[in-house]
């Protein structure tokens, strides 16, 4: 998860679910923004491997059980699955220098991978989703970005 728009609203969500979340940003003052929002306890630098390692020793020896993944970097793909629990999922959210399900599945027989793309989700499912988040945000359960 990461420290854009789309990261922000998935760790309020996450964290509806008592979820504990991890997050990537390239910059230190998006880490500190998404600490300071009591977001994520741990934000970490995206722009090399190094929070493969980091959220290995953050998250435990069972690995992630999601990804909401947008950092498409050589080495990146393979870093995030090597960190992703037995039978978890990757929602990849880039556009360009993705895998695919079958480039997945060589290298994680038991991770489920989707590519999430607003173009592809049909309307009915749209606007529930945001018939849903719309509550949450009068009810003032999330905050809007």
């Amino acid at each position: 998860v990461g420290s854009g728009g789309v990261g922000i609203a998935a760790q309020q969500l996450m964290g509806l679910r008592g979820q504990k979340t991890m997050t990537t940003a390239s910059h230190p003052r998006k880490r500190w923004f998404v600490r300071n929002m009591n977001l994520s306890q741990h934000a970490m630098e995206s722009g090399s491997l190094q929070f493969v390692q980091e959220s290995t020793l953050m998250g435990g020896s069972g690995g992630v059980g999601l990804i909401l993944n947008s950092l498409t970097s050589t080495g990146m793909i393979p870093g995030s699955l090597a960190m992703l629990a037995k039978g978890g999922r990757v929602v990849e959210l880039s556009k360009r220098g993705i895998w695919n399900e079958k480039s997945v599945e060589q290298e994680r027989t038991d991770a489920t991978y989707a590519v999430l793309s607003s173009e592809a989700t049909l309307p009915a499912a749209k606007k529930a989703s945001i018939a849903k988040l719309a509550v949450l945000l009068a009810n003032g359960t999330i905050s809007p970005l």
